[in-house]
């Protein structure tokens, strides 16, 4: 018996959801069983920042963090909280992803995924349906544009396991290399003019409305890229756009934040 649109979408955002929560629970888990030195140790291995309960070192930039009452002191902490959880999640996806439940977005006119047998049903009315079995076959122009899904990969075996253990290890050291060169990018960027002026100014304001712009774009342009090329969209690509896209909101909030810190820094020393 096959199963239905809306039972293989709710199982899918179910596993999705699975997986970002657990990976909420476990970095919650790691820092609450040791506050400051689990959270030191995660900042530290996975993308060199130096963290102590009064102050979090962005790369040579302080950011002070010893009053618990200001809004700043709670910000970064989520910020980094979510961009670890993310990285963990959008692995843990591309694990599951692979050996478990994939899905494909295809568009009209299209040949059936070369992934084995897959239910496909049209994005537009859910209630069309059609089964590939053979990536020579080409899905009915009628459907439109169509979501496949498929349980498991076909011949699984301890060494794909193994293999995509390799992958998700070598895909959550790049993306945290990713974070640490944008970390990076966003400080020398937004930084003040001069380190002792508290006025509202960029130290490259050109480069910092361009940077903003594309950097939040850059999913949704390859996306685009993507379906103009006439590429399986995944429901994993899907994924990790959007992933890279929390991150992104996230190092740029807070890098925002750490620009207001060393203004208050300053008009305190001032003062």
């Amino acid at each position: 018996m096959r199963w239905t649109y809306s039972t293989y979408s709710n199982a899918n955002a179910l596993i999705t959801a699975g997986i970002i929560l657990g990976s909420a629970v476990f970095v919650i888990i790691v820092i609450g069983c040791n506050r400051a030195g689990g959270f030191r140790t995660l900042l530290q291995n996975m993308f060199g920042i130096t963290y102590t309960r009064s102050e979090i070192n962005l790369y040579g930039n302080d950011f002070k963090i010893e009053d618990e009452t200001k809004w700043f002191y709670y910000i970064p902490h989520f910020c980094l909280w979510l961009t670890i959880v993310m990285i963990i999640a959008t692995t843990l996806l591309v694990f599951v992803d692979r050996l478990i439940l994939n899905v494909v977005y295809l568009r009209r006119n299209r040949q059936c995924p070369d992934d084995g047998n897959m239910d496909c049903y049209s994005t537009f009315q859910t209630s069309k349906y059609f089964h590939c079995n053979s990536s020579d076959i080409f899905i009915p122009e009628s459907m439109g544009s169509v979501v496949c899904y498929k349980w498991f990969k076909n011949g699984f075996s301890t060494l794909d396991v193994l293999e995509q253990i390799g992958l998700c290890t070598g895909l959550f050291q790049v993306y945290t290399w990713i974070v640490e060169v944008y970390l990076r990018l966003l400080l020398w960027v937004y930084a003040f003019p001069d380190p002792r002026d508290s006025e509202k100014k960029y130290a490259h304001p050109i480069l910092a409305t361009i940077l903003t712009i594309v950097l939040l774009s850059s999913p949704l342009i390859v996306l685009i890229i993507l379906a103009v090329y006439r590429a399986n969209i995944t429901g994993l690509t899907i994924a990790v756009m959007v992933g890279v896209l929390v991150i992104e909101v996230s190092m740029l909030i807070l890098v925002g934040t750490w620009r207001r810190n060393k203004r208050l820094v300053n008009e305190n020393i001032n003062a």
